[in-house]
C-alpha cells in the first residue's frame, strides 16, 4: 500500500465542492470578493489613490451591494434555467423544434431569456444600485430621485453595450450554478466603470 500523501484538492475544485455544499453562501463570498478588488483596482489605478488611501467606507458598501443583489440574480438565473421546460410546455412549435433541431431550439430560447433578462430585469437592476448606494450614502429620495433622473439613462445603455453579448454567452453555454461566476468575471470591469461613476 502506498504512503504517498494525497494530493491536495486545486482551487477550482475546492471552489466546486463549496458550491455543492453550500451554494447560496459560496455565491455571496465569490460576489464580494470580486466586488471588492475591482473598487480597489478603481481607486488605487484610475483614481491614483496609495493603497493605505482607499476609501474603505465606499468599499464596504459596494461589498454591501453584492451582498444584497446576489441572491436576487441567483433566483432569477434559476427562473431562467427552468423557463426552457415552461415553454416547451406552452408552445408546441418549441417542443416540436426540440425534438426536429436542438441547436436552433437552444439558440431561439436563448434569445428569449436574454430579451426577458435585458428588457425587464436589467433596467430595474440598474435603477436599484442606484437607490440601494443612495441610501447607503445617506441620500435623501430627492437626490436619488435627481441621481436617478440624471444618469439611470446613460448607465442604461452602456449596460446594453456589455452585457447582451457575454449574457447571451451564459445562457446557451454556462451551466447553471456557474453562471453567478461567470457573471462576477465579467462584472469585474463593469463594477470598476459603476464604481468610478459614484466616486
Amino acid at each position: 500500500m502506498s504512503n504517498r500523501p494525497r494530493p491536495q484538492p486545486s482551487l477550482w475544485e475546492t471552489y466546486n465542492k463549496q458550491l455543492e455544499r453550500n451554494p447560496l453562501r459560496t455565491k455571496i463570498l465569490t460576489s464580494a470578493a470580486i466586488t471588492a478588488t475591482s473598487d480597489v483596482v478603481a481607486q488605487v489605478f484610475f483614481e491614483k489613490k496609495p493603497l493605505r488611501n482607499v476609501d474603505v467606507a465606499r468599499l464596504l458598501k459596494f461589498v454591501l451591494y453584492a451582498i444584497i443583489v446576489t441572491p436576487i440574480y441567483s433566483r432569477w438565473y434559476q427562473f431562467l434555467g427552468r423557463l426552457d421546460q415552461t415553454l416547451d410546455k406552452k408552445s408546441t412549435f418549441l417542443a416540436r423544434l426540440k425534438r426536429t433541431n436542438y441547436y436552433f431550439h437552444k439558440f431561439l430560447t436563448s434569445v428569449i431569456k436574454l430579451a426577458l433578462d435585458q428588457l425587464l430585469v436589467d433596467p430595474l437592476m440598474t435603477a436599484f444600485f442606484f437607490i440601494v448606494m443612495g441610501i447607503l450614502n445617506g441620500q435623501s429620495p430627492a437626490d436619488i430621485r435627481a441621481k436617478l433622473d440624471k444618469e439611470w439613462w446613460s448607465v442604461q445603455k452602456m449596460s446594453w453595450r456589455v452585457w447582451p453579448l457575454f449574457n447571451f454567452i451564459m445562457l446557451t453555454c454556462v451551466p447553471e450554478n456557474l453562471q453567478i461566476l461567470f457573471g462576477n468575471s465579467v462584472a469585474f470591469a463593469w463594477n470598476i466603470y459603476k464604481s468610478l461613476l459614484l466616486s
